[in-house]
């Protein structure tokens, strides 16, 4: 093949390849696809485990009047839409650090409850969360025979000790009424 062969041939490989492109730009445009409507989306709504972890983020960051707060918020938000999210609301408010309503068999009830509802919104994380928070709230309320034991020990010193202080009480009442007292 001469030098002039392989020029033509690449001149016309070129031209051909122009044409391709030109066409396909400008003349052949109706077989281009339509414009598809854009694809209509829910309102962006975060992670569940996320949205579970922020609000228990924020109940963490407050005072302990706030998350008291909290809880009767929650409590008023089950009564009045009872569903997943608000029961583990409640869950994560109840169980909440250093608040005064502190209840953790009630958060693990409610824990419980989030988990089981239906429909719940829950994904594969938020369902370990809520399930790890119920289990672990249960076996803190949960009780050994030594508890036990210990428990009926406190118990019936208690109540020897207010046995005691009524018997104080009445021998003080006693030297008042007669008059005796110093």
């Amino acid at each position: 093949m001469s030098r002039t062969d392989s020029v033509s041939i690449t001149v016309i490989g070129n031209t051909a390849l122009a044409l391709v492109i030109v066409a396909g730009l400008g003349g052949c445009a109706h077989l281009a696809p339509a414009p598809q409507p854009p694809v209509q989306t829910a309102t962006a709504r975060p992670a569940p485990t996320l949205d579970l972890l922020r609000y228990a983020r924020r109940l963490s960051d407050t005072t302990p009047a706030g998350r008291e707060t909290a809880v009767d918020d929650a409590r008023q938000q089950v009564r009045k839409a009872p569903g997943a999210t608000t029961y583990a609301h409640l869950a994560l408010a109840l169980a909440a650090p250093h608040q005064r309503l502190y209840t953790p068999d009630e958060a693990a009830r409610y824990a419980r409850l989030a988990l089981n509802a239906a429909p719940n919104p829950w994904d594969d994380n938020a369902r370990q969360y809520l399930g790890d928070m119920a289990r672990w709230l249960t076996l803190a309320t949960q009780h050994t025979d030594a508890d036990a034991d210990r428990i009926r020990t406190l118990e019936s010193q208690l109540g020897e000790a207010r046995t005691k202080l009524e018997a104080l009480s009445d021998i003080e009442q006693r030297i008042d009424d007669n008059g005796d007292s110093p």
